[in-house]
C-alpha cells in the first residue's frame, strides 16, 4: 500500500493499468491523493494513493536513458536526492523530471537483477494475453461478438453501417418482429467496447422498462440502473428530483420510463441516448419536448419504432429533426424532396438488377451525383460485361446514390419481405355461429364494441363465464393441449374476467396487464415462458407494445383493435424473425355482432396473412366510417360493410403500389448491405473458430487454482481447487459452467459465454497486464548444441496520440518478440515450441556475474531490433486507417454538398480533423518493454 511520502512532485511513476500512457509526472499530492500527468498521451489522472495502480520508474545502471530534447546517457549512477532520481553518466546528469515521456522504463529488467522471477510458463501466459488483446481491439466484430444472441444479416448490417459513423443519429424503423432492440443493442455494446462513448440514456415505454433491463442483462451482460420516481430504489431521498439525482449520481448505463418528469436527466452528461417506441414522441407532448432537449446536448441518439409514420407524415418529420435538426428544418422542403423517391427507386433498383439503365436514368445519375468520376462509372454500366471492374461501377453508383439521397442517411426500415426466417401467418376461422346465443349476450357485445373503440370510455363488464368466447378458448385449449397459447384483449379487466373464467385448479393461468407493477409482469411473463409454464398467458394491450412471447405459435385475439396498425403491432408478439415455419392467429367472433365486421374489414386489407403497410393512410380515411358502419344494426350494416369493403380494398392497393414505389424501397434498398454483413459474419464467424482464446482461458483457469471438469463440446464446469486463493474475474461461487460455443450459449443460459467481447475474459487480460505477473523469467532449454545464454523479450509498439482519437482501432498495442543469443544475434525460437520444450531451472543462476552482465547489453540489442520493426507496423496501422477513414471522409464530403447544414458541416470538419491528426500521430510509434525471459541453453534431456 503507498503512503502520501511515496510521492514527491518532480517523480515519474508508471501506470500498471495503463502502460500505453508512458511516463507519468507527478504533479500535486492532495491528502490522500497523487495527481498524475502523462504528457505522452495529453492525460491527466486523479489517484487514491492506497489505491494507485502505478508502479514506480526508475532506470537501473546500464539502461539508456533519454531527456525531452532527445539526448541520450547511458545510466552508470542513480542517486535519490530528496526523494528525486538524478542518473549520472558519461560526464552528464538528468533529473528524471526531465525524462522523455515516452521512454520505456519498464520493471522486467529490475526483476530480473534482483531474481524476483515467476515461474517460466506465466511467461507464455504474459505473451498470449497480448496477442489476445491485441485481437480483441483491432477485430472488425467487435462488440458483436459478446451477445447471447442468434446473429441476423440485417442486423449486423445495420449495427456495423451505424458504428462506422462519426456521429451516430439514426431512427431504426424495422417492421414489427425484425429485432430492433437487438440492433440498439449491438450497436451500443459495440460503441462501449471501442470507447466511443462512457454514458448511456435508455428511455422506453413503463412497460419496456423491465424487457429492457432483462434483454441488456440477460443477451450482452449489461447491468443497467431504473431512474425514475417510480423505479424499485427510488425511495433514497425526498423530493422526487432529489432522488433522481441520486439514483444518477455514479450510473454509466441508466434506464428510464418514457415520459418521467425528471428534469436531473437534463443536467448529466451522456453520451448516447436511445428512446424505444419512439412513435408516443408526439408534437406538444411533453415527452417530445424532453427528448428534444436531451437530443440537443448528446452527441448520439437512436430512436426506434416499427411505425414511424403512424400519427402523420408531419409528426414523422418532427422525429426526424430530433436526429438531423439542420437538415429536416423545412417540411415543405422534405416534401419536395420525397416526390423524387419514387424515380430514384426505379434507378436504383435497375442498377442493383444489373439491368440496361434508360436515359433518364443516366441523367439522374449525373444531377444528383457530382463527383468527378461518375461519368466513368455511368459508363461502364455495361449489362453485357464480364469485367468485374463494370459490376463494380454499378455497385458504387448504388451506394452513392442510396448514401446522398432518401432518408438512408438518417433512417433504416427492413420489411420481411426481404429478410428469410419468418413464419408463414396462417389465419384460422374462429366464427361463433348465432345460433344458441341469446339477445342479452349480443347486446353485451355491442356494448362493449362500443366501449372499446371510444376512447377514455369507461370499460364495458365482460360476463366472462358465459361469454361465446371463453367456451370456444376453453374447447381450444382441450383440444390442443401440448401448445402454448397467447390470448390478447384491450384491457385489464377483461384480463381478469377471462382468466378468472377459465382458471381451474389443474390448469393456472399467467396474466399481464398495466395495473400489475413492473416486477409481477416480469414474473409472469417469466413463468409463462418457462418450459413448465401455463399453457395460457392473457395480456391486455401493455403486452403487444416490444413484448416477445415467441414460445407461443397461437395467438387467440379475444377482441379486435380500433386501428390496423395496432393489430399489425399485436400479431407480431408471435409472428417474429426465428419463431418457425407457422403461426396461427384466431379471432373468435360471434356471426353478425360489430366484433364479426370489423374482423371482415381486416381480412380485407389482408393483415392476417402477411404484413400490412397501408398505415396511417387508410386509417385517416376509412377509421371513422368502417366503425360507425360496424356498429350498424342488422342487414343494412353488412350491406354497407360489404361496400366499404370494395372501396377499402381499391384503396389499401394504391397505398402500398404508392409505398413500395417510393420512400420505403429506397429504404430497404439501402437499410440491408448483405455482402457487409456477410464479410462481417464471417469475421464472426472466425473469432468464434479461434482456439487462442480457448486455450488461453483454459490455462488462466488452471493458473487461478481452479479445476477443470469438461461438460460436454468446448464447455467445462469450473470447481474452486485448495489452491484457489486469489478472487478470479467473473467466478462467483464455488463452481460454475463456461463455454465457448454460442449456440450451446444460448441452449444453456445457466453457461457463461466466453467470447472475445466477455467481460471475465476482457478482466482476464486486464488483470494479467495490469501486473507483472510473468515479465520476468528464467529457463532451461535442454540443447544437443553448445551451452549458452539467450535473452527472449516481449515489447510493445504502441501509437502516441491522444486517446480520444481511438487509434487502438487501427493501431491497437502489438506484441513484437525477439530472441537473441549472447552475441546479439536473433535466434529462431518458435512460441510453440519453446512452450513446449523449455524446464524451471533455479532462480539463483541469474546472480552468476556472467549472466548478470550480459542482461543490459543483450536487452539493448532486442530493444534495437524490435525498434527497427516498429515504423513497420506503425505504416501499416495507418495505411489501414486511410483505407477505412479516406473513403468515411469523402462520404461526408459529399453529403455535405448534397445537404447543406451546420450539423453536416460541423461532422464533416470533425471527421477531418480526425484523419489529420492520425495519419500524423499513428507514425510516432512507441516500443515499450513488455517482459523478459532469460534462456539457458544447457546440453541434456
Amino acid at each position: 500500500m503507498q503512503t502520501p511520502s511515496d510521492f514527491t512532485p518532480g517523480q515519474r511513476w508508471s501506470s500498471l493499468t495503463e502502460p500505453e500512457l508512458g511516463l507519468g509526472l507527478v504533479e500535486v499530492v492532495d491528502g490522500r491523493q497523487v495527481v498524475v500527468s502523462f504528457p505522452a498521451r495529453e492525460v491527466i489522472r486523479r489517484y487514491e494513493m492506497s489505491e494507485a495502480p502505478l508502479s514506480r520508474a526508475r532506470l537501473s545502471e546500464g539502461q539508456v536513458a533519454k531527456d525531452v530534447h532527445g539526448r541520450t546517457l547511458r545510466v552508470e549512477s542513480v542517486d535519490d536526492e530528496d526523494g528525486l532520481l538524478v542518473y549520472r553518466g558519461e560526464g552528464r546528469e538528468l533529473r528524471e523530471a526531465d525524462l522523455d515521456p515516452r521512454l520505456d522504463v519498464a520493471t522486467p529488467e529490475n526483476r530480473l537483477r534482483s531474481g524476483d522471477v515467476d515461474d517460466h510458463p506465466l511467461f507464455d501466459l504474459r505473451r498470449e494475453a497480448l496477442d489476445i488483446q491485441n485481437h480483441m481491439l483491432a477485430s472488425p466484430a467487435r462488440g458483436f461478438l459478446g451477445g447471447r444472441i442468434r446473429l441476423f444479416d440485417h442486423q449486423l448490417s445495420i449495427a456495423r453501417d451505424v458504428c462506422d459513423r462519426h456521429r451516430v443519429r439514426v431512427l431504426l424503423a424495422d417492421e414489427v418482429g425484425l429485432g430492433k432492440t437487438i440492433e440498439a443493442l449491438l450497436i451500443l455494446n459495440r460503441m462501449l467496447l471501442t470507447g466511443r462513448i462512457e454514458r448511456v440514456l435508455v428511455m422506453a415505454p413503463p412497460a419496456l422498462v423491465h424487457q429492457w433491463l432483462a434483454e441488456a442483462y440477460l443477451k450482452f451482460g449489461l447491468l443497467f440502473r431504473v431512474i425514475g420516481t417510480d423505479s424499485l430504489d427510488s425511495g433514497l431521498v425526498a423530493p422526487e428530483d432529489d432522488a433522481v439525482a441520486a439514483q444518477l449520481a455514479g450510473s454509466r448505463l441508466c434506464l428510464c420510463p418514457l415520459g418521467e418528469d425528471a428534469a436531473a436527466l437534463e443536467t448529466e452528461d451522456f453520451d448516447l441516448l436511445i428512446v424505444d417506441e419512439a412513435h408516443h414522441l408526439v408534437p406538444d407532448s411533453p415527452a417530445l419536448a424532453q427528448v428534444e432537449r436531451l437530443a440537443r446536448s448528446i452527441d448520439h441518439v437512436v430512436l426506434l419504432s416499427a411505425t414511424p409514420d403512424r400519427d402523420g407524415e408531419e409528426a414523422h418529420f418532427g422525429r426526424l429533426a430530433l436526429l438531423d435538426p439542420g437538415r429536416f428544418h423545412d417540411f415543405d422542403a422534405y416534401q419536395r424532396e420525397v416526390a423524387h423517391y419514387a424515380e430514384l427507386a426505379d434507378t436504383a433498383e435497375r442498377l442493383q438488377r444489373g439491368e440496361v439503365l434508360t436515359d433518364d436514368d443516366r441523367r439522374r445519375l449525373a444531377e444528383r451525383l457530382t463527383a468527378a468520376d461518375v461519368e466513368d462509372l455511368v459508363a461502364r454500366c455495361d449489362e453485357d460485361s464480364e469485367d468485374p471492374e463494370d459490376h463494380g461501377a454499378r455497385r458504387e453508383l448504388l451506394r452513392r446514390l442510396l448514401d446522398l439521397h432518401g432518408l438512408g442517411r438518417v433512417m433504416f426500415r427492413n420489411v420481411r419481405a426481404r429478410i428469410p426466417g419468418f413464419p408463414e401467418r396462417v389465419p384460422v376461422p374462429a366464427i361463433i355461429e348465432e345460433d344458441g346465443i341469446d339477445a342479452a349476450t349480443v347486446d353485451a357485445l355491442r356494448a362493449e364494441f362500443a366501449a372499446d373503440m371510444e376512447p377514455g370510455s369507461a370499460p364495458a363488464k365482460v360476463r366472462a363465464k358465459a361469454d361465446p368466447r371463453t367456451v370456444w378458448l376453453r374447447g381450444f385449449l382441450a383440444a390442443h393441449p401440448d401448445q402454448r397459447v397467447l390470448a390478447l384483449c384491450s384491457t385489464k379487466d377483461k384480463v381478469e374476467a377471462f382468466a378468472d373464467a377459465l382458471e381451474t385448479k389443474s390448469a393456472k393461468v399467467a396474466r399481464f396487464h398495466e395495473q400489475m407493477s413492473s416486477i409481477e409482469r416480469d414474473r409472469q411473463a417469466a413463468w409463462f415462458l418457462a418450459a413448465d409454464g401455463p399453457q395460457l398467458l392473457i395480456s391486455s394491450a401493455i403486452g403487444a407494445e416490444g413484448r416477445n412471447f415467441q414460445v407461443a405459435r397461437h395467438l387467440v385475439l379475444l377482441d379486435l383493435p380500433a386501428t390496423p396498425d395496432r393489430l399489425e403491432q399485436l400479431i407480431g408478439r408471435v409472428d417474429r424473425i426465428g419463431q418457425g415455419d407457422e403461426v396461427f392467429l384466431y379471432a373468435p367472433v360471434v356471426a353478425g355482432t360489430p366484433q364479426a365486421r370489423l374482423l371482415r374489414w381486416y381480412e380485407s386489407l389482408g393483415i392476417f396473412h402477411g404484413p400490412w403497410h397501408g398505415a396511417p393512410a387508410i386509417e385517416r380515411e376509412f377509421g371513422e366510417a368502417v366503425l360507425e358502419t360496424a356498429a350498424l344494426p342488422g342487414d343494412a350494416g353488412e350491406e354497407a360493410m360489404d361496400a366499404l369493403i370494395e372501396r377499402g380494398r381499391g384503396r389499401n392497393a394504391e397505398i402500398v403500389e404508392q409505398l413500395e414505389s417510393g420512400r420505403d424501397r429506397l429504404l430497404e434498398l439501402t437499410s440491408f448491405d448483405l455482402d457487409a454483413a456477410r464479410r462481417l459474419a464471417q469475421a464472426i464467424a472466425r473469432s468464434q473458430d479461434d482456439l487462442r482464446l480457448q486455450n488461453f482461458m483454459l490455462l488462466a483457469f488452471e493458473r487461478a487454482g481452479l479445476h477443470l471438469e469438461r461438460t460436454g463440446h468446448r464447455s467445462w464446469g469450473l470447481i474452486a481447487g485448495e489452491d484457489y486463493t486469489r478472487p478470479f474475474p467473473g467466478f462467483v461461487g464455488q463452481e460454475m459452467g463456461v463455454t465457448f460455443d454460442r449456440d450451446l450459449g444460448m441452449e444453456h443460459p445457466e453457461r457463461t459465454l466466453l467470447t472475445f467481447d466477455s467481460q471475465m475474459v476482457r478482466d482476464t487480460v486486464d488483470n494479467l497486464l495490469s501486473h507483472e505477473t510473468g515479465n520476468a523469467c528464467i529457463a532451461k532449454l535442454p540443447s544437443d548444441g553448445q551451452p549458452g545464454v539467450w535473452l527472449e523479450a516481449i515489447f510493445v509498439a504502441e501509437p502516441t496520440v491522444a486517446r480520444d482519437l481511438r487509434a487502438d482501432r487501427f493501431f491497437p498495442p502489438t506484441p513484437i518478440r525477439v530472441v537473441v543469443d549472447a552475441q546479439g544475434d536473433e535466434v529462431t525460437l518458435d512460441p510453440d515450441e519453446a512452450h513446449d520444450r523449455l524446464v524451471a531451472c533455479d532462480p539463483a543462476l541469474l546472480e552468476h556475474q556472467s549472466i548478470r552482465a550480459l542482461l543490459g547489453p543483450l536487452q539493448e540489442q532486442a530493444r534495437e531490433l524490435a525498434e527497427s520493426r516498429g515504423p513497420a507496423v506503425a505504416e501499416a496501422a495507418r495505411e489501414e486507417m486511410l483505407r477505412e477513414l479516406e473513403p468515411a471522409v469523402a462520404r461526408l464530403e459529399d453529403l455535405a454538398r448534397v445537404h447543406e447544414s451546420a450539423t453536416s458541416a460541423e461532422e464533416l470538419e470533425a471527421a477531418r480533423e480526425e484523419l489529420r491528426a492520425l495519419d500524423a500521430g499513428l507514425l510516432e510509434v512507441r516500443v515499450r518493454l513488455d517482459a523478459l525471459r532469460v534462456i539457458l541453453v544447457m546440453p541434456g534431456g
